[in-house]
């Protein structure tokens, strides 16, 4: 393993530096290197074998780093820099996921939805109005909030809080839309609570 992390180094670092790093002689190295090499290919092989199944199992999601781990905990030892080397050779790459964005057209957006709390913030109980924001938390146990039908959700009128795909999915859990108005009203005096839109 330290012979083959030389071999795979040498380019980069002197021969010398590496052998004292990992407390190996030259000499044994490159005896190592003389070696015959339809040995070290066959062994190569066999180990392109295990790393493109690890690279199947796991969907070919895998770095380098993770195949390496995953051959060792298989018992295969192998190093690092030799899986990563190899993998080089054999053409392997990891398929990266990319994350997905909410794109809208403007021109393709309904109206507005009416301000049906028109200021009004004093929700009578939990659960009554939603201010609306995209930024959200992971957690392990899925959503945690599954409000209960008439949900009053409250947004800016930014097109991704009006589109057709975010309108579909409060339309499915009763979620009622309700969008801030451009200009706040000249006397709220607490605000008021509208139940149907303003004409």
């Amino acid at each position: 393993m330290k012979y083959g992390f030389i071999r795979d180094h040498h380019q980069r670092f002197p021969v010398s530096g590496l052998c004292a790093l990992l407390s190996v002689s030259k000499s044994g190295f490159h005896a190592w290197l003389n070696r015959p090499l339809r040995a070290r290919i066959r062994a190569d092989r066999q180990l392109l074998i295990e790393i493109r199944r690890v690279h199947v199992e796991h969907r070919e999601a895998h770095g380098a780093v993770k195949t390496w781990r995953a051959l060792n905990e298989r018992g295969i030892a192998c190093g690092k820099h030799r899986v990563a080397r190899l993998r080089r050779e054999g053409s392997i790459e990891a398929k990266r996921r990319q994350r997905q964005r909410l794109t809208v057209e403007h021109h393709k957006t309904a109206a507005p939805a009416p301000d049906l709390l028109v200021r009004y913030f004093n929700a009578p109980i939990p659960n009554r109005f939603w201010s609306g924001d995209m930024t959200f938390i992971r957690t392990r146990e899925g959503w945690l909030h599954r409000p209960a039908p008439g949900l009053i959700h409250r947004t800016d009128r930014g097109p991704q809080y009006n589109s057709r795909p975010y309108r579909e999915v409060m339309a499915a859990h009763r979620i009622v839309p309700s969008m801030n108005g451009r200009k706040a009203p000249q006397d709220c005096g607490g605000g008021e609570l509208l139940l149907e839109p303003k004409e």
